[in-house]
């Protein structure tokens, strides 16, 4: 218990991380939005994208919580004496109110980006808004998986080095670009590889209906978790 109390006290300054990052990130995104409206967009409308770098600096906060990545904060539990046991119940209950409380705040964030641009563009529309985001049903969902894949990423991270984690990490962006361009160009009508690639996503994700990709997606949250914990009961800790 002592150590358990050592590890919670020095995790209790990650949410003032994690607020720094998000509130940088939105700085940035809102003089994004005043300079390209200033000088660059002529159509009426804006888009709320302090919010929006505010949500992709939660990530930022929530992987390097303290200045530390979740390998490091194993190390240091288990330099404390906390067991690895104690380590996977505190580490997803101390994630789970920092992504509670950086998501609350975004929200706030996000209430006072939309009142300034009402203020400054009051006859402009808005083009990417966020309440959908923010209804209580999705940010649960997001919570959850917020909380899985850091731990995730922390067993990657010990079990396979930043290297085993580099790697991953390219193949997601890599997802990330290229799949979109791949359905993009399929619909433009183009005849590349590319396109083909595009047309089969496109089929595939039209045949199966929301529910069973909301299946899917359960299946996938949870096949991590329990890849976590396995993963991280036993490792190996190196000093």
């Amino acid at each position: 218990m002592t150590a358990m109390k050592k590890y919670l006290r020095l995790a209790r300054t990650d949410i003032l991380y994690m607020l720094v990052w998000q509130v940088g990130f939105y700085l940035f995104g809102m003089t994004m939005v005043l300079i390209i409206n200033r000088f660059v967009n002529d159509d009426p409308d804006y888009a709320c994208m302090g919010s929006f770098f505010a949500l992709l600096g939660t990530i930022v906060g929530l992987t390097v919580r303290g200045n530390n990545t979740g390998h490091v904060r194993l190390r240091l539990a288990v330099t404390m004496g906390m067991t690895r046991r104690s380590f996977l119940i505190c580490e997803p209950l101390i994630t789970a109110v920092d992504v509670a409380v950086a998501l609350v705040f975004a929200r706030v964030l996000y209430g006072l980006e939309l009142a300034l641009y009402q203020w400054l563009y009051p006859d402009f529309a808005n083009q990417i808004a966020l309440d959908v985001f923010f209804r209580w049903q999705v940010l649960v969902i997001v919570g959850i998986c917020a909380v899985v894949a850091s731990l995730f990423f922390t067993m990657l991270l010990q079990r396979g080095g930043m290297k085993g984690f580099g790697v991953l990490w390219l193949v997601l962006c890599a997802a990330c670009m290229v799949l979109p361009q791949a359905v993009s160009a399929y619909r433009d009508g183009a005849g590349s590889i590319l396109a083909a690639i595009g047309g089969w996503i496109y089929h595939v994700v039209a045949a199966v209906p929301p529910a069973a990709w909301g299946a899917v997606g359960a299946a996938v949250v949870l096949a991590m978790a329990v890849a976590s914990v396995l993963g991280l009961r036993r490792v190996e800790v190196r000093m």
